[in-house]
C-alpha cells in the first residue's frame, strides 16, 4: 500500500514538474521574442537616398516583377481567399507567378494605392509596388463583373497587380506588425532613423489619409542579405503596408482617419476642433474662420 502511495506521488510530481518547466519555456521563448521585437524597432530604418530628379514616377519602380504602364496582362483565375472587403482575386500569370490583382472603376484602392505607393517610393520611404494595367483572366467568375471574351476569358480595366517590396517579413511566425507609437521606441544613436525621418513618416500618412492605420497595416522588413537566425534581424525597416485607403474625401474631423501626429494620436481630436471647415473672406480680404 505504501510503494502505490510513493508511486502515485512520483508521477504526481513528475507531472506538475514536467508543466511547470512547459511554461518556464514558453515564457522564456516569449520573453527573448519580446527583447528581439525591441531591439528590432529601436535599430529600425524608415527612409533610403532617393534621386527624386531621375524617377520616373510614371514607369514606376524597377523591380523584380515589373509591368509596363498600362500592359495587357494575361493569367488563369485562382479560386481562393482574399484578406480585405475591396475586389481582388488571386490569378497566376504565363510564367508562373502568383499575384493578387485589384479591379473595379468604383474601387478606389486601384487609384488611392497606386498614388500612394508612388510617392512614398519617389520620397524614399518603403512601400509595395503598384503597377496599373488590363489584365485578361481566363476563369474568372462572372459575378466579378469583368467584360466578357471569347472563350472563358474576361478583361478588367482599371486593375492594379501587387509586388512586394524586397527584403523577408519579420518575425516569419507571427504578426509583424507595428504601431505608430513604436516609432518613439526608435533609437539614433544606435542607428536607428532619426527623428525628422519618423516625423516626415507621420506628415505622409497625415497628408494621405492613410485612415486604416492599425499595427496590421505596417511591417517590418528585414532587409539582411543573410540573416542570422529567424528570430533576430540586422537591418530592419518599417514601411506601411496596406495603403488601399488612402486620399479619401476630407471632412472636419474624419470619422475613419486617425491622425497619427502625437498629441491627437492619444486624444483622437479633430485638427480643428472648434472651427469650421467653411471659411469665409471679410471685408478686409483676410482669411478667417468660422468660430461659430
Amino acid at each position: 500500500m505504501r510503494s502505490q502511495v510513493w508511486i502515485t506521488a512520483f508521477l504526481l510530481g513528475a507531472t506538475v514538474g514536467s508543466a511547470a518547466c512547459a511554461t518556464l519555456g514558453a515564457r522564456s521563448r516569449s520573453d527573448e521574442a519580446k527583447a528581439a521585437r525591441h531591439q528590432a524597432i529601436a535599430d529600425a530604418e524608415l527612409w533610403r537616398h532617393s534621386d527624386i530628379p531621375s524617377i520616373n514616377v510614371k514607369l514606376g519602380p524597377r523591380v523584380k516583377g515589373a509591368l509596363p504602364f498600362r500592359a495587357v496582362v494575361p493569367c488563369d483565375y485562382v479560386d481562393k481567399a482574399l484578406e480585405g472587403a475591396s475586389p481582388k482575386f488571386a490569378c497566376v500569370l504565363r510564367d508562373g507567378d502568383e499575384v493578387k490583382v485589384k479591379y473595379g472603376g468604383a474601387n478606389g484602392e486601384v487609384y488611392g494605392e497606386v498614388l500612394a505607393t508612388r510617392l512614398l517610393w519617389a520620397l524614399g520611404f518603403g512601400a509595395d509596388a503598384m503597377f496599373p494595367v488590363n489584365v485578361v483572366c481566363d476563369g474568372c467568375p462572372a459575378e466579378f463583373g469583368g467584360i466578357q471574351r471569347q472563350g472563358n476569358e474576361s478583361r478588367f480595366d482599371p486593375a492594379v497587380i501587387e509586388r512586394k517590396m524586397a527584403g523577408a517579413e519579420w518575425p516569419s511566425k507571427t504578426d509583424s506588425g507595428w504601431s505608430w507609437k513604436e516609432l518613439d521606441d526608435i533609437a539614433p544613436d544606435r542607428g536607428g532613423a532619426p527623428r525628422a525621418h519618423r516625423d516626415a513618416l507621420r506628415l505622409l500618412a497625415v497628408f494621405m489619409q492613410h485612415s486604416d492605420s492599425k499595427p496590421q497595416q505596417q511591417r517590418i522588413l528585414c532587409l539582411d542579405q543573410k540573416p542570422r537566425s529567424p528570430e533576430t534581424c540586422a537591418q530592419p525597416f518599417l514601411m506601411i503596408n496596406d495603403l488601399g485607403l488612402t486620399f479619401g474625401r476630407a471632412s472636419r474631423c474624419p470619422r475613419s482617419v486617425v491622425l497619427l501626429w502625437r498629441g491627437f494620436a492619444a486624444s483622437r481630436q479633430c485638427l480643428w476642433p472648434h472651427q469650421s471647415v467653411e471659411a469665409s473672406t471679410g471685408s478686409s480680404g483676410r482669411h478667417r474662420q468660422d468660430r461659430s
